[in-house]
């Protein structure tokens, strides 16, 4: 299991390296994996917006659910790296975070980088 998360449905998610997995009442009732338009079946995080909307962080890009379905974020070949981290901010923008030390913000489909590996300080 690699991450776990729940709806406001009672639904349990769970993301693995083979898929994004469904349950109701404790039971499997689903797997998202690429054949449903996730970049990657490999699964790193995932987020629920404001607007309850499951976003999904994977070693491919980032997606969103639409109906059963997923829609990725971008299909630029910079916002299709290993996704690492998914938050929101207050004003309900989307931030997410690659392996390589990007950080970016999505906000109403717009798609901004923030920080780079070489601006970080630790």
């Amino acid at each position: 299991v690699e991450q776990p998360g729940t709806g406001t449905d009672s639904v349990l998610w769970v993301g693995t390296k083979n898929g994004l997995n469904r349950f109701r009442n404790g039971r499997l009732e689903a797997t998202f994996t690429q054949q449903h338009g996730l970049p990657s079946a490999e699964i790193h995080a995932l987020r629920f917006d404001k607007a309850n909307v499951l976003w999904v962080a994977t070693t491919r890009g980032v997606a969103r659910m639409a109906g059963d379905q997923f829609v990725p974020l971008s299909t630029e070949k910079e916002l299709q790296e290993s996704v690492t981290a998914l938050g929101q901010a207050t004003d309900g923008s989307l931030l997410f975070a690659t392996e390589h030390g990007a950080l970016y913000l999505s906000d109403g489909g717009k798609i901004k980088k923030l920080v780079e590996r070489s601006n970080l300080r630790f």
